[in-house]
């Protein structure tokens, strides 16, 4: 349920190691943009206290969507109105035009791209397919991964469910997911008997470094057009102002 009171699906934007199969960044949201993609990248580069992951990929293998090919996150002349002015671009240098960065390139972090409409290209829907089998499917409210998936009588269920107050909140279908289904998945064993938290903590690691906050949140960051005046600049209603302005 979502603060309205009405039903939606949740969305998780996930990052794995390609070697273990373990989720290294992620975050929920209840729409997904090329936000909530660059956020989760930097989750999982950035050191967490009591975590042993952290640090850059020497390579991102990523969908073809539109999220993931603004200027903001991977740079280059592909920009989608849609999307809001995703053209943000970290000047390192002051100097503008070819200087600027995007998110990616600042940390010379490659891309490599699945194929397109190819879907067993996708390692990380396999991943999704098997939370989706394993822990999500029994919890309340499941709707089903695809049309044949989907309950019959779904809609008198969730309203069911709604009206004994049963239906989880965004809140708690989060709480579930980081402290039951993702240790669980973390721990789950493959067919060689090893888990993806194993794996992750013996593989050889990358020898990247691991960013600080400070320099994430700016990567990140959107940058647009202010016009500034000797008044100051006008942003979300609000003035601001400096002597130098004038």
């Amino acid at each position: 349920l979502g603060e309205d009171g009405v039903p939606f699906r949740p969305w998780l934007t996930a990052w794995t190691d390609a070697c273990s199969g373990e989720f290294v960044g992620w975050m929920l949201t209840a729409e997904p943009s090329s936000d909530t993609i660059a956020e989760s990248f930097c989750r999982a580069a950035a050191y967490t206290r009591g975590s042993d992951i952290h640090g850059l990929p020497g390579a991102v293998y990523v969908d073809n969507g539109k999220d993931y090919r603004s200027e903001r996150f991977e740079g280059g002349k592909v920009a989608y109105k849609g999307l809001g002015k995703l053209n943000a671009r970290f000047d390192p240098d002051g100097e503008g035009g070819d200087n600027a960065k995007s998110l990616l390139q600042y940390f010379d972090v490659n891309m490599i791209r699945a194929q397109p409409y190819k879907a067993w290209s996708k390692t990380i829907e396999r991943l999704f397919g098997v939370i989706e089998q394993r822990w999500i499917r029994e919890l309340p409210g499941w709707c089903g991964d695809s049309p044949d998936e989907r309950p019959q009588n779904l809609g008198i269920e969730l309203s069911r469910l709604q009206k004994d107050g049963k239906m989880l909140t965004f809140e708690q279908f989060a709480e579930i997911w980081a402290t039951k289904i993702l240790p669980e998945y973390r721990a789950h064993r493959g067919a060689d008997g090893r888990s993806p938290g194993e794996i992750y903590a013996s593989a050889e690691r990358y020898p990247m470094p691991t960013p600080n906050w400070d320099t994430l949140a700016l990567m990140k960051s959107q940058a647009v057009q202010r016009k500034v005046e000797t008044t100051g600049i006008r942003f979300q209603n609000q003035r601001h102002w400096n002597e130098t302005l004038a």
